[in-house]
């Protein structure tokens, strides 16, 4: 490296080609500074079929013109110069097969390092995978979750709906009802002069096995399912009456449907058409529901249609006490 005086570059080039570790040391800067010149076309060399770089004379003197300028450099190319340097050891001294291994090593580090491209496209993948991971589980958890919206929805109604688990609270609600629906209880004398035959219940229902056996677990699984769906429903026979007190054991749902939504309940609940005797679903399927009234959060048929039907079933008994 030459001494600097008063901003005055004095050094001695020989008319020779020059290595990398050479001209890097002339201009005091890294291999790295070095290369990264040739890279931006600062610095010119002559680039050999191996692949390392050599410099001639005039380059490396075109360079600190062009860098710190021809008034602040002085080149000396008398035989013996006056020189400022600093003589380099021994030591420091290398032969050319060093110089071209030192290329060569040089070389290949920069050959193995990742580029910063490298590292991008793995931020890259590495970012599409984790997203991947994420979506699929936001989906596994979608679908599970509609998977368990009915039942537990129905969960819900039941801790909400406590039917028959109160007898004193449900008293309560049968009074408040009858006085709130008192009107309808007029229609009583009518019913009782138009009786059915039994016999006529099979012209009107349409028999069914439901997979769900439980028919208080099936009743509050209509009512999630058919809100949900926005399907009309209508309950009627014990069931209808159980929701204004209480009623003997039966083993059967009675419904009104609408023919448009008899494939939703067939699909929906399972249902497989049998006989009478071993169904627990019985539905009324008509063009239009009968009036109805929602009673603890359940549709159900207006009192006269209700003690019709119950007559129809051959329960005047329940009919009977309807009347209040």
């Amino acid at each position: 490296m030459a001494s600097l005086v008063s901003k005055t570059y004095i050094m001695e080039l020989e008319d020779r080609l020059y290595a990398s570790s050479e001209v890097a040391k002339i201009l005091g800067v890294s291999r790295r500074t070095l290369y990264r010149y040739l890279e931006s076309g600062t610095l010119g060399s002559m680039h050999l079929p191996s692949g390392r770089h050599r410099f001639t004379k005039d380059q490396v003197e075109a360079f600190l013109v062009k860098t710190y300028g021809a008034n602040n450099l002085k080149v000396v190319e008398t035989a013996k110069p006056t020189v400022v340097a600093e003589v380099p050891t021994t030591a420091e001294i290398k032969s050319e097969p060093e110089l071209v291994l030192e290329d060569r090593a040089q070389l290949d580090e920069e050959v193995v390092r990742p580029s910063i491209f490298s590292k991008i496209k793995a931020e890259v993948q590495k970012s599409v995978v984790e997203d991947r991971a994420k979506l699929d589980e936001e989906v596994e958890d979608k679908v599970q979750i509609d998977d368990d919206k009915v039942e537990d929805e129905v969960e819900e109604v039941e801790d909400k709906a406590q039917i028959d688990d109160d007898p004193a609270e449900m008293d309560e609600v049968v009074e408040d009802l009858k006085k709130t629906l008192s009107s309808l209880f007029d229609d009583t004398d009518d019913v009782k002069a138009t009786p059915v035959a039994k016999s006529s219940v099979k012209d009107n229902f349409n028999f069914y096995s439901s997979s769900i056996s439980d028919l208080k677990k099936l009743a509050k699984t209509v009512k999630v399912a058919s809100e949900n769906s926005n399907v009309q429903y209508a309950f009627t026979g014990q069931a209808g009456a159980s929701l204004f007190g209480e009623v003997s054991p039966f083993g059967q749902l009675h419904l009104y449907i609408r023919k448009n939504d008899m494939l939703f309940f067939e699909k929906r609940f399972d249902l497989e058409e049998t006989v009478q005797d071993e169904s627990n679903v019985a539905l009324k399927v008509v063009d239009e529901l009968p009036e109805y009234t929602i009673v603890m959060g359940f549709k159900v048929v207006n009192l006269p249609t209700l003690k019709k039907d119950l007559i129809q079933l051959g329960d005047s008994a329940t009919a009977g006490n309807l009347e209040g």
